[in-house]
């Protein structure tokens, strides 16, 4: 759990902190945690600077200054988010949707 937090703040010492062998914590598994930390190394820390018209989204930022906008429609028809500077996505039924620029 330790290699998850920390990767929030920085993604390759979380990576370093991996245990492949290691216990699992809190009914988390390796396999999970493998995932998030992989997550964040590719899109960065969260970038909570920018917003958007839904609670269901994260925005990330990676060390080149790409963003990576997430956002999740649990509605029944299709949804339009706007982020706070102006990028859109459109978010089909109860799908996550995901842009890099």
């Amino acid at each position: 759990m330790i290699a998850s937090y920390l990767a929030l703040a920085d993604a390759d010492a979380g990576r370093a902190l991996w245990n492949r062998q290691g216990k699992v914590e809190f009914g988390e598994t390796r396999t999970h945690t493998l995932f998030w930390l992989s997550s964040l190394h590719e899109m960065g820390r969260p970038d909570f600077s920018l917003t958007a018209d839904t609670p269901l989204y994260a925005v990330f930022k990676s060390a080149n200054g790409m963003h990576t906008y997430l956002a999740y429609n649990a509605r029944d028809a299709m949804l339009k988010v706007t982020f706070s500077d102006g990028t859109v996505l459109d978010v089909a039924p109860r799908s996550l949707a995901r842009r890099h620029h």
